[in-house]
């Protein structure tokens, strides 16, 4: 599927550059194979993705493991698709598309993830979305069942106000109690009703009577009453949802200027995507109840946000939590509108230097894709892919005939060569929905890979050549691509 994907793109390409493809005519929707279609959430994030599988570090997607997206199809027929790589995976999968209008894609996973947290993956490369995925710490599945199972939940508690058109975050959670007979990692999520979901993973440490935190995402389209299912056999739960209250007036404790006693949860890494546990909590003085939504500035990657009710006058506090990738290791000011400022300060992170490595440089800037490095060598194909905060590079070859990848020389796919081929993937921004830069079938400094030596475990090569954004109209110029990555 993955080699599908890069001749679709590449087909695609080509007849960009032949002004076969007409940008104008689809509205700029995203042509994947010969349809064209656009992610439904897009420019942001998806819209009600539904996560399936356990997501455990050291242990190897599988067939289980899927993300389904909602699109919107303007033109029928075949798509492609391949998400950026992060933690050691990516997504990817292909089809057909026979009619237009809403529509769902499945995207399986592959890779093996190499640490624990959520991170984000961008599908396609134009009109897309972006969603999250979180890793456990690892071992064997849990076997589990739910108290009131198949029935309704016994005792569901839920936390959290949730109004249409209110996006839901870390206050937005249901408990729910579970009889654990077989201790293991969990990843379990809902069905997904009225633009909503809930979903947690972790790891039962041991059997018996335990609870179960899953924490809602989307933002409620409607009011009503709506019934909700966990996945592995699981009870259900209803959540209601209100017509959104007034919008309401407060003012930042310390604001226009520093916070005052900001509380700042979690650690913070450079290249280690943020979550649930990275909140930073700001006290505020209400003097109009009603909701809220709040987002501050964005800096080295990151933007922190919150959203909720406040249901009574006086001191109150906001929460704002992000999934973001930080760029770089620094102190780095962050400011809601109209708000007070507050200061994080990231370490150094992963990534960079030792024996497995992804580095080049691009137009002259030298950079390092060493975090999150993935090595993936199967009949027919290999691919390096890794991260620098929230950029991320993959290079790959390709035999079309199914024989094994060997020492040499691999040039770029051109419509006369799509047996043998490379192809490369460079996004700025792994956490933004922004076009890839790959290849183009005709430029004077044509993209090339070496591979140089393949052992049991571990491949090396180096790689040049011109990079272009989707329409072939901007170019980047790589040089020095290095890799010795482990697979």
């Amino acid at each position: 599927m993955r080699r599908n994907f890069i001749q679709a793109a590449l087909s695609c390409a080509l007849m960009l550059f032949l002004f076969s493809c007409k940008k104008d005519s689809t509205g700029g929707a995203n042509a994947g194979g010969t349809s064209f279609y656009s992610f439904e959430g897009a420019p942001s994030d998806c819209a009600g993705p539904v996560v399936a599988g356990i997501y455990s570090v050291g242990t190897a997607l599988n067939s289980t493991n899927t993300i389904t997206l909602s699109v919107n199809v303007n033109v029928e027929g075949t798509y492609s698709m391949r998400t950026t790589s992060a933690n050691g995976v990516y997504f990817t999968g292909s089809g057909t598309f026979a009619s237009i209008g809403s529509q769902k894609v499945v995207l399986t996973g592959v890779g093996t993830p190499v640490r624990t947290g959520s991170f984000s993956f961008v599908p396609a490369t134009n009109n897309t979305c972006n969603f999250n995925v979180s890793f456990g710490a690892g071992g064997p599945s849990a076997v589990f069942t739910y108290a009131g199972a198949p029935g309704n939940c016994t005792a569901p508690i839920v936390s959290g106000t949730y109004s249409s058109g209110i996006s839901l975050g870390t206050s937005n959670y249901v408990d729910l109690a579970v009889n654990v007979t077989t201790p293991g990692a969990y990843t379990i999520i809902t069905n997904n009703s009225n633009g909503i979901i809930f979903s947690g993973s972790g790891v039962f440490t041991a059997p018996g009577a335990q609870v179960v935190r899953l924490i809602g995402s989307g933002a409620p389209t409607t009011t009503g009453s709506f019934s909700y299912t966990p996945s592995n056999n699981g009870c259900s739960f209803s959540i209601t949802v209100t017509p959104p209250a007034p919008p309401a007036t407060f003012t930042y404790n310390g604001a226009p200027g520093n916070c005052i006693a900001p509380v700042i949860n979690g650690t913070y890494a450079a290249g280690t995507a943020l979550n649930g546990t990275n909140s930073i909590v700001l006290g505020v003085n209400v003097t109009v109840a009603g909701s809220y939504s709040v987002s501050t500035n964005s800096s080295n990657g990151v933007t922190f946000s919150g959203s909720g009710n406040f249901t009574s006058t006086g001191a109150n506090t906001i929460t704002l939590t992000s999934s973001n990738i930080p760029s770089a290791a620094g102190a780095f000011t962050y400011t809601p509108a109209g708000g007070c400022s507050f200061d994080i300060t990231y370490t150094g992170g992963g990534g960079g230097g030792g024996t497995d490595y992804l580095k080049c440089t691009i137009d002259g800037v030298a950079k390092d894709f060493s975090t999150n490095l993935n090595g993936i060598l199967v009949l027919g194909a290999f691919d390096v892919s890794g991260d620098l905060g929230v950029s991320s590079f993959s290079v790959s070859v390709v035999d079309n005939n199914g024989a094994a990848i060997t020492v040499g020389s691999y040039s770029k796919a051109t419509l006369t060569n799509l047996t043998r081929y490379c192809s490369a993937s460079f996004l700025p921004d792994a956490g933004s929905p922004l076009n890839s830069w790959q290849p183009f079938p005709a430029n004077s400094n044509p993209f090339t890979v070496t591979i140089q030596t393949i052992t049991a475990n571990r491949v090396t090569g180096t790689f040049s050549g011109d990079i272009f954004d989707f329409m072939g109209s901007n170019k980047k110029i790589v040089t020095n691509g290095t890799f010795s990555v482990p697979y």
